[in-house]
């Protein structure tokens, strides 16, 4: 995984988010979910495959939640 060093945190999703908010870590899938509210997307980070994807909600979302626990 290619990772930028600020301070002690790593960058791990280089995005070019308009307003990037609420990364959470889904444990059952091991994807780092995260929503980008203006542009009403949620986005899913693999970071095995090294892969974002965004999926269009049609509407401005401010944070999202997994079913499985933390």
């Amino acid at each position: 995984m290619d990772t930028a060093k600020l301070g002690t945190e790593s960058v791990v999703v280089r995005n070019q988010a308009v307003l990037g908010e609420a990364p959470i870590w889904d444990a059952r899938t091991q994807n780092l979910v995260w929503v980008d509210i203006i542009v009403e997307t949620v986005h899913f980070f693999d970071p095995v495959a090294n892969k974002d994807r965004a999926v269009a909600v049609g509407e401005p979302v401010g944070s999202v939640a997994t079913s499985g626990g933390i």
